[in-house]
């Protein structure tokens, strides 16, 4: 909530006693997430056909995308999205009365603040890190800032560096996919930056159900089967690949080990990051 607006209401719902008072709290959050994908997806939209439009987009290695009352609160998010779509560092800005407000997000191999440090010229402010960054810019500028940041980067980026890889820490037997081993594997968080969760292989299953799933079927959910065992699992963003994966295809999967929690039971899940089929 705090993203289109106030956490307020979100604490009020940690730190009430009563149940009715919790489950409006809980409806009204509930609204304020759905207007928060109903704004992201708006802003998703527009990025893209801003993409399309531009007709040297693919001699830019830094997507740099500007709009103006993009909300601050979700350009972020958005930035993410075409991030990983693309997979290059990719910077939103919403602006208002020539003042520009942004926010980044990267790949590895090009470090963001680095990035923004080496074009401060250009901006009124910035700060971040490595994989994400937020900056100020007079929009006057915005020009000169896009083609300084593509300028470094072409310096900075290998065509290596722009395609997308996933480190497998190691291959997993179907049979090691259990609710044991993700609660010891949840010992080792909280996972981020120096920090990250470890990547595993389920190689070679059937696939023996598909079904993209979410309010506008944008997630995939997966039944592999192999030795005679079955585990689901789940991938965000993925939803389109429902249409090219059928049952009894073969397939690979890099994932991760999650604990779902439904109806008070706890069931293991493979959070799937990628299918190679």
């Amino acid at each position: 909530a705090g993203r289109l607006g106030t956490a307020k209401t979100a604490g009020e719902l940690l730190l009430t006693k009563d149940y009715e008072k919790a489950m409006e709290l809980a409806k009204e959050l509930d609204k304020e997430n759905k207007n928060r994908q109903a704004t992201e997806q708006e802003i998703y939209a527009k990025a893209l056909e801003l993409i399309s439009a531009d007709a040297n987009f693919n001699e830019k290695k830094v997507i740099v995308l500007s709009y103006e009352g993009w909300h601050n609160g979700v350009i972020g998010i958005v930035a993410s999205r075409i991030c990983e779509l693309y997979y290059r560092p990719c910077i939103l800005i919403s602006y208002s009365n020539g003042i520009g407000k942004g926010s980044g997000r990267s790949i590895p191999g090009f470090n963001l603040f680095d990035a923004l440090s080496q074009c401060e010229d250009c901006l009124t402010d910035f700060g971040g890190h490595a994989v994400a960054a937020g900056l100020n810019i007079n929009m006057s500028d915005i020009d000169k800032f896009t083609n300084k940041i593509n300028k470094y980067a072409q310096s900075i980026l290998t065509p290596e560096d722009l395609v997308p890889k996933i480190k497998i820490d190691c291959k997993m037997d179907i049979s090691d996919v259990t609710l044991n081993n993700a609660h010891i594997l949840s010992n080792l968080e909280p996972f981020g930056m120096d920090n990250e969760r470890p990547m595993f292989s389920l190689e070679d299953a059937y696939v023996s159900e598909v079904l993209a799933v979410g309010a506008d079927k944008r997630h995939l959910r997966l039944k592999l089967t192999k030795n005679n065992m079955t585990v689901t699992g789940i991938a965000f963003g993925m939803g389109e690949e429902s249409k090219r994966l059928n049952v009894g295809d073969m397939v690979s999967v890099a994932f991760w080990l999650d604990i779902n929690i439904y109806q008070g039971r706890e069931f293991v899940q493979m959070v799937i990051k990628d299918i190679k089929h």
